[in-house]
This record gives C-alpha cells, sequence and structure tokens, in this order.
C-alpha cells in the first residue's frame, strides 16, 4: 500500500510516497527552510544586461544572482508578437534598466542564476491561469465527470481570454461549477493587479509567491494515489482532508521520525555513494558542481548466457535502478555513465532501451550517446538543487548539515516526550554548532541543553545525559 508521508522540523519538509511493507520509496522531495526557493515566483525585475550572443538578457529580481531569460521568453514576458521581433536584436525592443514582468522556472543553482521564463501561470485550487495563451486545456487525469464539456463552455466565457487549465482535482465531481469560477474569477483579479503593479513599478518587485510544499503534495498525491498518509504535524491533518483524505487514513505520529519509526531507510539516498543490489550489481554515483560521475559493476556471471549477453543484461538491470535513484537525489546536468563495456552494435539496441524504459523527455533526460571511451553521456534538465546540494551547508563538503539537524530535532523531541530527561549535552560538529548558534531552532525542545563544538566525522552529533 502506497503511504504519503510528510515529516517536518523547522529546518525541513521531507514529502515521500512509500510502501511501508516492501520498504521502497517511489517518490522524495526536501523543502530547506532555510534555503529559499524560488520556482513559480512571479517578479518586477530591472534588465541590467543585454547579451546578443546568448540570444537573451540578465535581470536583477532581487536575488544574489541576476537571473536569465531567452529571447522568446522575453518577447512572451512583454506580451508582444513573436513574429514581429524574433528576427529583431534584443536591444530594439528593450533597453537597460527597463522593469520587466518575468516568472522564475528554474532555481538558481551554486553560482548560476534563477532561469526565467514569460510563460506566466497562477495556480488555483482547481484551475490554473496561464494568462499569456489562450484557450482551454483539459488534464488527461478527468475522465469520469459527466459534466465536463458544459464546464469547459463556461470557464471559457468566463476566462476574460486568458488561457486556462482545468486541474485533475476537478475528478472529484463534489467541485461544482460555482467553485471553479470563483477559483478562476480569484487568479483573474490576483494577475490583474500583478499587472497594474508591475506596470506602474520603478523598483524590484515580488508580486506572487508560489506554496511549494502544498503543490509539491498534491503533485504527488495525483500521480501515486497514496491510500493513507502518515504526518508528524497536526497542522496537515485539515489540508490533506481538502485532498481527499479520510480522517482515518492519515495518521498522526507526533514527535518521531516517521521514516525511523516505519523501518524506511532514508540515508541511502541522502549520504550513500555506492547502491547495491541483490543480483550482484553495484552503481558508484560521485556528485561534483560540473557534473556527476557513476560507474556500474557486477560481481556475478550468468553461466547460461554467453558474456556479451550477460553484460547487456546487467548493465539493463542497473539502468532501471538508476533512473530511480537519479529521481530520488534529483541529480541533474551533465552525466557520465561508465556501464561495463558492450560492443558498438550492443550500445545503439541499448540506448533505445534506456529510451523506453524512461530516459526520456518525460523525465527531462536526453542521451547524447557513447563517447570514443565508452561512457555515456547525457543530461537531465536542471529545475532545482540536488537533494546533496539543498541538504548541505557547502555543496564542496557535502555535510548534509540541514539533514542532521533534522534528525536531531526529531530525535530530541522524541526523548523530551517519552523520557525523563531533563538536561542533555549534545556535542556537535562545527559547523553545525555554528548553524545552531546563529539559528536557535531547538529553543522549543522542552530540555535544557548545552551545545559543545568538537571534531564528530560521521553522525554529526551525540547526545550525552546530564544528571543536572
Amino acid at each position: 500500500m502506497k503511504t504519503l508521508i510528510i515529516e517536518e522540523s523547522k529546518a525541513l519538509t521531507l514529502v515521500a510516497v512509500a510502501d511501508l511493507k516492501s520498504k521502497e520509496i517511489y517518490s522524495l522531495d526536501v523543502f530547506n527552510h532555510f534555503k529559499k526557493t524560488y520556482e513559480g515566483n512571479l517578479y518586477t525585475g530591472k534588465v541590467v544586461q543585454i547579451v546578443e550572443a546568448l540570444n537573451g538578457i540578465f535581470i536583477d529580481i532581487g536575488l544574489k544572482d541576476n537571473a536569465f531569460i531567452q529571447k522568446k521568453e522575453l518577447i512572451r514576458a512583454l506580451g508582444i508578437s513573436y513574429h514581429d521581433h524574433k528576427d529583431l536584436p534584443i536591444g530594439q525592443f528593450v533597453k537597460k534598466g527597463q522593469m520587466v514582468l518575468v516568472q522564475v522556472e528554474k532555481e538558481p543553482y551554486q553560482t548560476k542564476g534563477a532561469g526565467l521564463t514569460g510563460d506566466f501561470s497562477l495556480p488555483g485550487e482547481f484551475v490554473i491561469l496561464m494568462p499569456r495563451v489562450k484557450g482551454i486545456k483539459v488534464s488527461k487525469k478527468i475522465r469520469q465527470r459527466a459534466d465536463l464539456e458544459q464546464l469547459v463552455i463556461e470557464v471559457e466565457q468566463a476566462s476574460s481570454g486568458y488561457g486556462v487549465i482545468l486541474r485533475s482535482s476537478l475528478e472529484n465531481d463534489r467541485i461544482t461549477l460555482e467553485m471553479i469560477l470563483k477559483d478562476l474569477s480569484q487568479l483573474i483579479s490576483i494577475w490583474k493587479d500583478i499587472e497594474l503593479k508591475s506596470r506602474l513599478s520603478s523598483k524590484i518587485m515580488l508580486h506572487f509567491e508560489k506554496n511549494k510544499i502544498i503543490g509539491k503534495v498534491e503533485t504527488v498525491i495525483k500521480a501515486f494515489v497514496p491510500q493513507q498518509a502518515i504526518v508528524n504535524e497536526e497542522k496537515w491533518l485539515p489540508q490533506l482532508k481538502t485532498l481527499g483524505f479520510t480522517k482515518e487514513s492519515v495518521n498522526l505520529l507526533a514527535t518521531y521520525s516517521i521514516f525511523n519509526e516505519n523501518g524506511i531507510n532514508l540515508n541511502r539516498y541522502m549520504n550513500h555513494k555506492i547502491f547495491s543490489f541483490e543480483n550482484g550489481i553495484w552503481i558508484t554515483i560521485e556528485e561534483s558542481e560540473a557534473f556527476t560521475i557513476i560507474d556500474v559493476n557486477s560481481g556475478s556471471y550468468d553461466s547460461n548466457k554467453d558474456k556479451e549477453s550477460h553484460i547487456y543484461e546487467v548493465n539493463k538491470i542497473a539502468a532501471a535502478e538508476l533512473l530511480k535513484i537519479l529521481q530520488l537525489k534529483n541529480l541533474s546536468g551533465v552525466i557520465l555513465i561508465d556501464f561495463i563495456d558492450m560492443l558498438e552494435a550492443q550500445r545503439i539496441a541499448f540506448i533505445k532501451e534506456l529510451q523506453e524504459i524512461g530516459y526520456n523527455k518525460s523525465n527531462e533526460v536526453t542521451i547524447l550517446g557513447f563517447t570514443r571511451l565508452g561512457i555515456l553521456e547525457l543530461t537531465k534538465k536542471r529545475v532545482s538543487p540536488s537533494l546533496m546540494d539543498l541538504l548541505s551547508m557547502h555543496h564542496s563538503k557535502q555535510d548534509l548539515n540541514y539533514y542532521h539537524l533534522h534528525q536531531l530535532e526529531l530525535e530530541l523531541n522524541g526523548t523530551a516526550s517519552n523520557t525523563n530527561t531533563k538536561r542533555l549535552r549534545i556535542d556537535l560538529d562545527e559547523d553545525l554548532y555554528l548553524l545552531l548558534r546563529q539559528h536557535d531552532v531547538l529553543k522549543e525542545i522542552k530540555i535544557v541543553l548545552d551545545l559543545n563544538s568538537i571534531p564528530i566525522n560521521e553522525k554529526k552529533y551525540k547526545l550525552h545525559s546530564l544528571k543536572h
């Protein structure tokens, strides 16, 4: 049975779908409360540099690094004709210092600024407003709604000429036309207000901030259809009810790590570099700032098959397992995979196999082919930071300190609730110690805590009970 898990601390919110029996994790998303996310936010930004060679411009939206928007997206953002402007130099229709309304499509990553779009979207509860396009689109997941055609007609009449997507939540026929039109009306009002403020603005401004966690919960529910949910914060109970969960299907497991309590090994995806499988295959993953290097190995041999066939099957199995890991660890950018060496004819067939099992556009993957050294080169579109980057204070150290802080808070909550412990000394890694000195996220723990900075290699913290 698939279970939605929402585990929250002052440091992180983890949203996952897992099978509590097999312990398999189908989906994992992490939100770091110390690292703000920007995807979906709408800004009025200032043009700071026009770069014809890159076919785009850099815009200051108030973040550390300037964001970038390509020419095609810029034309959309300005609301002008693409046909009339596509062949003109960018400098002829936008000037340095000009204020432009844009939306973040791609998160900033290390030293790279955010990627921007002009294909604006405002998500509501039942519909998504697309101000720069026309027409009504319907989610493919809406199949059983008898009045769908009439809904499309009514929504189109109320859309004020804007594009609208009917969301999959409308599969529930208890959602009435009145509720849908109210949602649409609110979004149109928000958009008109944004447009007006942006037009009059002479300074950088945030207009709309997307609720990423709620949006992600809605997405994974639609994608995996979990039958039950476990949360560690009471605030999620009414929210999950609105998303279709009954009172009986939601379990509140406060003060505990839900993953640990249910024997789900989350650490495997957080800090392991070597992934082993029952059939003798193991995969080694080395993540760096520039690219990710993956090595496939096998210690098994099937005597019923010739060597070439056996190698091909091993690589095929490894590729299927690797795709799951890439998604769970959110690895993207340039990825180099050293599969066990195959014949040239096998490589061609293997690439076709990869595309069929998910190494394709549906998963934002582009296969570039095998290099002369037999390394498979592919790219995966980067929309957000990798799990390692998101959870580490310093990417180069791959320290996972935010994850350790999350675990520490949950462990302390459990200790406070289930023991008579009054005072603890916590030995901490230096970086984690400094983080806690800057952000007192443990102040609500009902135990007196003495923090101590010492070198620690593995867990990054150790708890010691004190009598006084």
